[in-house]
């Protein structure tokens, strides 16, 4: 049979209904900004927001009048993930600009904020004001939230080892019944994790406008600095909290979920997480080796912990320069910035959890060569077994990071910047980490910045649903009925 004849394009009612959905929690989201901006006097910024909340308030009611659709397709949900964050991102041009920035700036701004990643390429002495800085927090904690809940929508057509990172249950109701119960779960642990973290940092010492805008930058695994902000500067004991904050931000919301329900064996049973915390101790151990330094060897172990978990769950935090270091220590980050975190976390990269499948399949193919022809060995993980397509999927995705950072990194190498910077700033980019060798920096140039616009977009986006969004066939050919 002619495969063709079994595609279906989007339905644009149902994008639509779906996305105007989003608009409405875009809404109230909107009103955070708002408010920061009026009370630091940024009127223009100000008028923008509440306009744009009152036209997203309006469509999103309207867009809840109508009936859910069942059987959301996956090219459907794909296109309504990628396009609330591009949506999300497009809103916060205007009030961007009314703040000085250029456009491409804006943008830059805005997406890297939304797609928690971190990296800026304004001026230090030139940022626009300290509810600029606290805006773009907020941003952050908008996007991990947005991540974390319209990942369900994906989850429909997925393996089962897939369905039990993301979900932790069986979900016999309905798709869209199972994402507003999934959506309220995240949403309550993720506002929990951000108020106790809150509470910890201003307990340790941190001024509290500064413990906020931590907070949401780190449960989101986010990475910008609230106004004031002085990494270097800042105790080992405030240091330890933020840490132990955004390695929590790192880790599955269901196993957190688990955990704060008190089924900690369930919890403890979730092969990402031990993996999370060895990676990030066996990182900082390499870079301690790889670096010289003065400084006793405590401190110089604390500061390698507290960059190589930064790296490891993408939150993008750094005390020092990391275009100070030794080759050798930038490719241990290098590593752990391609890696991640933890599936079903705000965590970028393509996830401990495909690392883990990758390995076992590697296994899998070695061992399969000492049977006997005909026997049958399937590969498992985390109590499931892998079926093919699930296999295909996290090879494919592996291979489209490498391919995106590929081109990103032949576009700076063809601009002549140093081919080991520009590797590192285009992983974090497409890692939406947000550490950086000083290559996505105001000099940066314009195409540049679109460049790695696209690379944050794409790795928060996990690639294909950017390349689904942007594919003829998405659009064009037969429909289902929307019943």
């Amino acid at each position: 049979m002619n495969s063709g004849a079994l595609v279906y394009a989007v339905r644009g009612r149902v994008v639509l209904v779906y996305l105007g959905q989003l608009l409405l929690p875009l809404a109230l989201a909107l009103l955070v900004p708002t408010g920061l901006a009026a009370l630091a006097g940024s009127w223009g910024a100000a008028g923008m927001l509440a306009g744009t909340a009152v036209l997203a308030g309006v469509a999103g009611r309207k867009a809840a009048q109508v009936p859910d659709v069942d059987d959301l397709q996956t090219n459907e949900s794909m296109v309504v993930v990628a396009l609330a964050f591009l949506v999300a991102a497009l809103v916060m041009v205007p009030p961007f600009v009314s703040y000085g920035l250029t456009p491409t700036d804006a943008f830059f701004e805005a997406v890297s904020a939304i797609t928690t990643t971190g990296l800026s390429t304004l001026p230090t002495d030139a940022e626009p004001g300290d509810d600029f800085l606290l805006m773009r927090n907020w941003l952050q904690w908008l996007g991990g939230l947005g991540f974390v809940t319209l990942s369900v929508l994906l989850v429909s057509r997925r393996g089962p080892a897939d369905k039990r990172l993301l979900e932790g249950e069986s979900t016999p109701e309905g798709l869209a019944a199972h994402t507003r119960a999934q959506g309220r779960r995240a949403l309550e642990l993720y506002v929990g994790l951000t108020l106790a973290g809150t509470a910890l940092l201003a307990l340790v010492g941190v001024p509290f406008v500064q413990a906020v805008g931590y907070a949401w930058s780190s449960v989101s695994t986010g990475g910008f600095v609230p106004p004031g902000a002085d990494l270097a500067g800042m105790g080992a004991g405030a240091r330890g909290a933020l840490l132990l904050l955004f390695a929590l931000g790192a880790v599955p919301l269901v196993t957190l979920h688990r955990g704060a329900r008190g089924r900690w064996r369930e919890a403890l049973r979730d092969p990402q997480v031990p993996w999370l915390v060895g990676l990030g101790v066996v990182s900082a151990g390499l870079i301690v080796l790889f670096t010289e330094g003065g400084g006793s060897w405590l401190a110089r172990a604390g500061e390698a912990l507290f960059l190589a978990f930064s790296a490891q769950t993408t939150t993008g935090y750094a005390a020092g320069d990391p275009a100070t270091l030794p080759a050798a220590a930038t490719a241990v980050l290098l590593v752990a910035m391609f890696i991640g975190g933890c599936g079903g976390s705000t965590a970028g990269g393509i996830k401990i959890w495909r690392a883990l499948v990758a390995l076992r399949l590697g296994r899998h193919t070695v061992v399969e060569t000492a049977l006997p022809e005909h026997a049958v060995h399937e590969p498992e993980f985390a109590g499931a077994q892998l079926e093919h397509h699930e296999r295909q999927a996290v090879l494919v995705l592996a291979l489209l990071f490498l391919g995106v950072i590929g081109l990103s990194w032949l576009a700076f190498l063809a601009a002549g910047h140093p081919p080991l910077d520009a590797l590192f700033d285009v992983v974090s980019a497409t890692g939406t980490v947000g550490l950086s060798t000083g290559v996505a920096g105001p000099g940066l140039d314009t195409p540049l910045k679109w460049v790695l616009a696209v690379d944050m977009l794409m790795g928060r986006l996990e690639i294909l649903a950017v390349l689904v969004l942007f594919a003829p066939r998405t659009w064009v050919g037969r429909r289902r009925s929307s019943a």
